[in-house]
């Protein structure tokens, strides 16, 4: 999941900065971004192709249930805060494990559709957690805490849908028919 992540953010962060710099982010000699977007291109290959990570994962999770101890971390995790985004984080949680259910019975190879769809869902709510558990941490520190609306943006900005069997597939795909 990891390497799914980091590696589609990592060149989407990329192509903003080259944005932000407009014309003149694509000249190397002005800066050093476009080598970083060709780097962070190499980088999405070089571990296996989204879709390549997606199907493994797709497998794992049918075979070893590997979504399992991950959830279970986190819901363990969310239930030693005390961050008022508690209640959402759980339930965000729930919505996870229900999908990843549906995901992992499915057999069918469109089925690794699904994980991006899961995963992307999967690893905005780890990382809401990092930031409420950094937030607590500063609070005990005495440092400038993190602000609670940070948190509270990122689970805004990416939504967990609330029909669990249409989450899993693309809003325009339709579910592919079963196999005769």
């Amino acid at each position: 999941m990891n390497k799914y992540w980091t590696s589609v953010r990592n060149t989407q962060m990329q192509r903003i900065g080259i944005e932000v710099f407009g014309g003149n982010g694509t000249i190397e000699t002005f800066s050093s971004l476009p080598r970083l977007y060709r780097d962070a291109m190499v980088t999405e290959s070089w571990e296996g192709t989204h879709n390549v990570l997606c199907a493994q994962l797709h497998r794992d999770m049918g075979r070893y249930e590997l979504h399992r101890p991950f959830l279970s971390q986190l819901e363990m995790r969310i239930a030693a805060s005390a961050h008022p985004l508690k209640a959402v984080l759980r339930q965000r949680c729930g919505a996870l494990l229900a999908q990843a259910a549906l995901i992992a019975a499915d057999r069918s190879e469109s089925a690794t559709v699904a994980m991006r769809t899961w995963i992307d869902q999967a690893m905005v709510t780890y990382q809401a957690l990092c930031l409420v558990e950094l937030a607590a941490s500063q609070r005990d520190g005495g440092t400038e805490p993190l602000p609670d609306d940070v948190v509270a943006l990122l689970l805004h900005l990416h939504p967990m849908r609330r029909d669990a069997e249409r989450a899993v597939w693309w809003p325009s795909m339709p579910k592919p028919a079963p196999a005769d």
